[in-house]
């Protein structure tokens, strides 16, 4: 008797942890539905649902990033990809946290720091030509600057028309997913992830 009463408990442990588990996900793909639908509202609230459930979802976050830097909540999106960074299981998907985080901080003006979420994408996956564009981008506008604001003589000084195509070059890049990490259920046109 005791011995069922041990499985049944173990059974029941076992039921709620994967429940829990399809609940975060069905959150998520909700969410994910809803920003594909143009509900950032819905979409963000079932995203937040989710990290109630699991507050380690990284997913959740990243994609909660997302739909901030739709709505250009730039600091909250930039906080959310910080969080999803840290809670990321493979370094793909860090990457892109740091990536999608850079660009928020761009748009926030916070070049330094966007510089250093593009390294840190960099450095994760040294292959991301959009990362590694963007780095560059931002280094220039970060060191002619520095230059311009010291009143040193810049040995190839950007003129004001290249500054601006630099600036809206980097303002239109979007964020993004690989296309390795999308899958059926999710929004082609966004960047979210289903997991």
């Amino acid at each position: 008797m005791r011995r069922v009463a041990i499985v049944l408990t173990g059974l029941f442990v076992v039921t709620a942890l994967v429940a829990s588990r399809l609940s975060d996900r069905s959150a998520i793909l909700l969410g994910n539905t809803a920003l594909r639908d143009g509900n950032v509202a819905a979409a963000e609230a079932r995203y937040m649902e989710a990290i109630g459930r699991r507050p380690d979802s990284g997913t959740a976050r990243f994609n909660l990033g997302v739909a901030a830097y739709d709505r250009r909540q730039f600091p909250k999106a930039a906080e959310q990809f910080e969080q999803s960074a840290t809670k990321l299981s493979r370094p793909a998907e860090e990457a892109e946290a740091h990536y999608n985080r850079g660009n928020a901080l761009f748009q926030l003006g916070s070049l330094p720091e966007a510089r250093e979420a593009f390294k840190r994408a960099l450095r994760l996956d040294p292959s991301d030509e959009d990362a590694r564009y963007n780095f560059v981008l931002v280094d220039r506008l970060l060191r002619d600057l520095d230059q311009s604001g010291a009143n040193k003589p810049s040995p190839n000084p950007l003129t004001r028309e290249q500054a601006e195509q630099m600036l809206d070059s980097l303002r239109q890049n979007t964020l993004r997913i690989p296309p390795a990490r999308r899958d059926s259920t999710a929004p082609s046109s966004t960047s979210t992830v289903d997991k």
